[in-house]
C-alpha cells in the first residue's frame, strides 16, 4: 500500500505534499474547535456547527476508517497577484480546486484498487464534502503547523496551497511527526488584519473576517467592515501575504494565470450586469459560490473604500463612464441591499466627479 502510494503522488503535479493521519483517536485540537463554535466565533455558519464530534473525530463518520490521507495542492496564482483594481484572493485565479481534488481523488481510488487487487479496499475521498476538519488533519499528516494566521503553513510551500484527502481502512505504515511550529515571536499576520478577526495567535473570528463577508455572507455588511475592506472583492490574503514564509517561497510559486478576468471597475460592473456574462465567463472557478449580486455588492463597497475610485478620478471620463453604468444597473435590479449600495457608491462617485473637476488650488 505505502508503495503505491508513494507511485501515485509521484505522478501528480499538482501535489505538493501528502502525508498520512492515523484516526486512532480524536484530532488533538477537538477542544479547540468545539470552544471556537461555542463561543460564536464561526459567524453563525450552520455546516460548522452542524456533526461537530464528527469534525473532531472522523471514525464517528466512518467507522471502519484506520487512517487519512491528505494532500496538498498548489493554488492557481501566488499572493500579492495584481488583479486590477479589485484585490480577488490567490487560491480563486483559477480553476475551482474541488474540481482538481475530485480528479485526483478518483484517479487514486483507481490506482489504489488496481495495485491492491484482489484485495477489496474501502476508500472516501474528501474535499469540502464531508465534516472533516481538513487543516487539522493535515498537520496530524505533517504537512504543517497551525499558523497564527489559523492557516497551516509548510516550511518549503508557506500556505499557498489547498486540502483534500481520502479515508481508508487499510493499514499504512508512513509515520507522520506533527510539523513544528516555525511562527516563533513573529505576528505580521495579527498586526496587518485591517478588521482584528485574528483577535489571538491561531484564533479567527469569523464575524470580523473579510474573507466570510465577501463570499459567504449574503446580507449587508456592517459598516465598520465595509470601511476597512479596502479593495477586496472575494476573499482576503492579507494575513497570508504578510507572512514572512509565504515571501520567502513566492519566487517558487507558479505564475498568475490571469485569464482574460476583468481588471477595471467598468469591466467588472458590466460583467455583473444581469445578462452580462458573469455565469458563463466564472464557470468552474470558485467566484460562483459568491454568486453575481453579492459580487456586485462587493464591487460597490470596494469602488468607494478601495482604490479604484482614486484611480478613476484621474480621468473624468472614467467617472462619468462609471455614472452611467451605475444609472442602467439601478433600473436592472430589485434586490434592496444592491440598490442600498447603488445609491451609497452613486453619491460617492458624484463627489469625486466634483472634486476632479474642480480641484483645490
Amino acid at each position: 500500500m505505502e508503495t503505491a502510494l508513494r507511485e501515485f503522488f509521484a505522478g501528480q503535479p499538482e501535489v505538493m505534499e501528502w502525508g498520512v493521519a492515523s484516526l486512532e483517536k480524536p484530532l488533538p485540537n477537538a477542544a479547540n474547535l468545539q470552544a471556537w463554535v461555542g463561543q460564536g466565533f464561526h459567524a453563525g455558519l450552520p455546516y460548522m456547527e452542524n456533526r461537530l464530534e464528527e469534525r473532531s473525530s472522523p471514525t464517528l463518520l466512518f467507522p471502519w476508517a484506520r487512517n487519512a490521507v491528505l494532500f496538498a495542492m498548489r493554488q492557481p496564482a501566488p499572493f500579492g497577484s495584481d488583479t486590477g483594481d479589485f484585490r480577488v484572493a490567490s487560491y480563486a485565479l483559477g480553476e475551482d480546486y474541488h474540481l482538481a481534488a475530485r480528479r485526483i481523488l478518483k484517479a487514486a481510488q483507481v490506482h489504489l484498487t488496481r495495485a491492491l487487487a484482489p484485495e477489496e479496499i474501502r476508500f472516501e475521498g474528501f474535499s469540502d464534502t464531508w465534516p472533516v476538519f481538513e487543516r487539522d488533519l493535515g498537520a496530524e499528516a505533517g504537512l504543517g503547523w497551525r499558523g497564527k494566521n489559523a492557516c497551516l503553513i509548510h516550511r518549503r510551500h508557506g500556505s499557498g496551497f489547498l486540502l483534500a484527502g481520502f479515508f481508508t481502512d487499510l493499514d499504512l505504515n508512513v509515520p507522520a511527526t506533527p510539523a513544528q511550529d516555525f511562527c516563533g515571536g513573529c505576528t505580521a499576520c495579527l498586526d496587518a488584519c485591517p478588521t482584528d478577526a485574528l483577535f489571538e495567535p491561531g484564533r479567527l473570528d469569523a464575524s470580523k473576517c473579510l474573507s466570510y463577508w465577501t463570499i459567504e455572507a449574503k446580507g449587508d455588511i456592517p459598516a465598520d467592515i465595509s470601511e476597512k475592506s479596502e479593495a477586496w472583492i472575494f476573499g482576503c490574503d492579507i494575513c497570508q501575504d504578510v507572512c514572512p514564509w509565504n515571501r520567502k517561497h513566492k519566487k517558487d510559486a507558479p505564475p498568475d494565470p490571469a485569464e482574460n478576468r476583468p481588471r477595471t471597475a467598468l469591466e467588472w460592473l458590466s460583467l455583473l450586469r444581469r445578462g452580462g456574462g458573469f455565469q458563463s465567463r466564472f464557470k468552474n472557478t470558485p467566484l460562483l459560490r459568491a454568486g453575481r449580486r453579492s459580487l456586485l455588492r462587493n464591487v460597490l463597497i470596494a469602488l468607494r473604500h478601495g482604490r479604484s475610485e482614486a484611480r478613476a478620478a484621474e480621468k473624468i471620463g472614467d467617472l462619468s463612464d462609471l455614472s452611467d453604468l451605475l444609472d442602467a444597473l439601478s433600473r436592472e435590479e430589485d434586490d434592496p441591499i444592491v440598490l442600498r449600495e447603488l445609491r451609497r457608491t452613486h453619491e460617492a462617485l458624484a463627489s469625486s466627479y466634483l472634486s476632479a473637476k474642480n480641484p483645490t488650488p
